[in-house]
């Protein structure tokens, strides 16, 4: 794989962008609205984020494809959208209550010790710095499953996310 820069990526995603502006901001209005039907609309939301994403890789990999022919490919993993969806959601939630429980016991810890940082800024600074940090080191790596589940043939959900994991840690800091 390719070493990605900043250049590059803001030049391919603004091409797109300029590009195909009027079809992907009517697939995504139009995909927003599947919110509001419990389940079966969250699952088409997830399959329809797969969608833009099978269409975007296609055009910054000069391999497009009409949005019908994506459209019928993403249709057969409506349900695998939905549940690498939900199986992120979860392991989000739990890895933020252990975090946050392990802040607060840090916390309770370190004001037995010392009860005047209660009431230093920098304190405060730490704990927010922290907290952020986490929340977008884990979003990064979570939240990535469509592009390796829309691109891919024969993809599971364990190796899509285990995919996105490994981009994460080797080009997070990079892009």
């Amino acid at each position: 794989m390719t070493n990605l820069k900043v250049a590059e990526t803001f030049k391919t995603a603004g091409q797109i962008y300029r590009d195909r502006f009027s079809e992907y901001y009517h697939l995504a209005l139009t995909n927003s609205f599947w919110l509001f039907v419990p389940i079966y609309g969250w699952a088409k939301y997830a399959a329809m984020l797969g969608l833009l994403a099978r269409l975007a890789h296609g055009d910054a990999t000069n391999s497009a494809e009409s949005i019908t022919e994506a459209k019928r490919q993403i249709r057969l993993k409506t349900w695998l959208f939905f549940g690498a969806g939900l199986m992120s959601s979860l392991i989000f939630c739990l890895k933020l209550i252990l975090l946050s429980l392990s802040l607060l016991l840090l916390n309770s810890w370190i004001l037995k010790r010392n009860l005047s940082l209660l009431f230093n800024p920098l304190y405060g600074f730490m704990y927010s710095g922290i907290f952020f940090y986490y929340l977008y080191w884990l979003m990064s790596r979570l939240f990535l499953y469509d592009l390796p589940l829309s691109v891919g043939e024969g993809v599971s959900v364990k190796h899509a996310r285990d995919r996105m994991w490994a981009l994460a840690d080797n080009y997070l800091f990079k892009i």
